[in-house]
């Protein structure tokens, strides 16, 4: 016998039901994405970075991976990508630029190469994966009369293809934007230039022969609102990278009369700075790894750079100095390092291991 109160719950639940089956849909859409996610990714810890050999007049440049610890090195991408590989936060496929109007992204095991057209002449240099997973950064130059070019930074929305200019939108043509990245929030980003004429100096360039104007770090909001100069020094900063918990920037500096490139870290809270190597070393390309304890960057001899440059990881400390690899002739550069146990998942909205930011 179906009594009233059992008629009443009937109605109540067919009224909600819908609702009810919606949100289980979309839970088990969530999981059964995250696990394809999973299945698609490395499954231990793994760098992936950029291999370049020269041939006669050509430079022929490769991607390969490696363990953490310089072991089981293998090669992932035939030649031609541009510099700037990095993973995207769930680790199911690296993002590199491109000599072409394109954006390249690809599974992590070399496979399913995607090209996003681009503007012309806007060809991606360095991208930087926002952790949204949607988003990408990068500079590109772009011409500003004949035969004059000036780098901007750019953001990509990888869903829409949307590009924006967040250069030309804080204002400028003849700003000089390169290296952006994100803080770990996705709300920032840190990025080196020549916008601020106070602060520069003429350093004469070892590879160029002829002087070169240095750069400061700077910050803008991620929809390209202006913030300040983190440096406003007169000695170079180049090549930032935000630490996973927001706490540090580590960046490539240059002092005056064309010494070494050395690899540093400056508090975002109290500015303090700290050089972690040492001038014999010509170090850049500084990245973090993701529990933020070491930092890993490409150096050669500062004596013999034709040698050609190395992976090296160093502690945030500047203690434990290691080299991954072990090249001559030849050059090892911009090492970008996912863990699968430390990994974000945008489309399972993953808690992050990150706490409140300190900003300015």
């Amino acid at each position: 016998m179906v009594t009233r109160a059992t008629r009443l719950r009937m109605r109540h639940w067919g009224r909600g039901s819908v609702g009810r089956v919606g949100i289980c849909i979309a839970v088990v859409l969530a999981h059964v994405i995250f696990a394809g996610s999973v299945l698609a990714r490395p499954q231990t810890p793994l760098i992936v970075y950029q291999h370049m050999v020269r041939r006669g007049d050509d430079l022929a440049v490769n991607l390969r991976t490696m363990e953490p610890d310089g072991s089981n090195d293998k090669w992932l991408a035939k030649d031609g990508w541009q510099p700037g590989p990095d993973w995207s936060p769930d680790g199911s496929r690296i993002v590199l630029g491109s000599a072409e109007n394109v954006l390249v992204t690809m599974r992590c095991d070399g496979t399913d190469r995607r090209a996003i057209g681009l503007p012309e002449g806007v060809r991606p240099m360095e991208p930087r994966w926002a952790p949204d997973g949607r988003r990408v950064v990068f500079y590109a130059y772009v011409p500003i009369a004949v035969a004059n070019w000036r780098p901007h930074v750019f953001v990509l929305d990888t869903a829409t293809e949307a590009l924006t200019d967040l250069t030309e939108a804080i204002g400028g043509d003849l700003l000089w934007d390169e290296r952006p990245h994100w803080s770990p929030d996705g709300t920032r980003i840190v990025f080196d230039s020549l916008r601020d004429r106070e602060f520069w100096a003429e350093q004469p360039d070892a590879a160029k022969q002829k002087g070169a104007l240095t750069a400061d770090l700077h910050v803008m909001t991620a929809d390209g609102v202006y913030i300040r100069n983190l440096t406003q020094s007169k000695d170079s900063e180049e090549d930032p990278a935000w630490s996973p918990d927001g706490e540090f920037i580590a960046y490539t500096w240059r002092g005056p009369n064309a010494s070494p490139p050395q690899v540093g870290v400056r508090d975002v809270a109290t500015g303090r700075t700290r050089l972690l190597t040492e001038p014999e070393l010509w170090a850049s390309d500084p990245s973090w790894s993701p529990d933020g304890g070491r930092i890993m960057f490409s150096a050669a001899e500062s004596r013999n750079l034709a040698k050609g440059s190395n992976v090296f990881a160093i502690g945030r400390d500047g203690g434990n100095l290691t080299q991954l690899t072990h090249y001559e002739w030849e050059s090892a550069r911009e090492p970008a390092w996912f863990d699968p146990g430390l990994a974000v998942s945008p489309a399972a909205k993953l808690p992050t291991m990150w706490g409140e930011l300190k900003w300015w």
